[in-house]
């Protein structure tokens, strides 16, 4: 493991990874489901991702033939990584890093809202 390792885990600790690598910056996913669960992903190269244990509990899901490939814990239900662009990198959830949060990782977030009709 490198210098910066963050070990990760669902909220049941059934699944965990570890992720060799500095969060830049955590997007929230627009799929319903993570959506609807205000998950915020962070992206880092496949060579700098390790599933340590909870191979066998992972489900996924893909919203058509959307892109990212997501995966969940059987039995808590988090959405704890998925795949872009074939496999080439990984989308990691923001709360597994460390169970902490964006705040206690110092990953700065990007908001994503329509401007209202009386903003400039």
């Amino acid at each position: 493991m490198r210098e910066h390792t963050y070990h990760a885990a669902c909220l049941c600790g059934t699944v965990r990874y570890a992720v060799d690598a500095i969060p830049r910056l955590a997007t929230p996913c627009i799929c319903a489901r993570c959506r609807g669960q205000g998950v915020r992903m962070v992206h880092v190269n496949r060579d700098d991702f390790t599933l340590l244990v909870g191979e066998d509990m992972l489900t996924e899901q893909m919203e058509g033939a959307r892109q990212p490939h997501h995966f969940f814990c059987r039995r808590c239900g988090e959405v704890v990584f998925g795949f872009l662009g074939g496999g080439a990198q990984v989308t990691v959830n923001v709360a597994c890093l460390g169970r902490g949060d964006v705040e206690t990782l110092a990953v700065p977030g990007r908001a994503i809202r329509r401007k209202k009709e009386w903003e400039a």
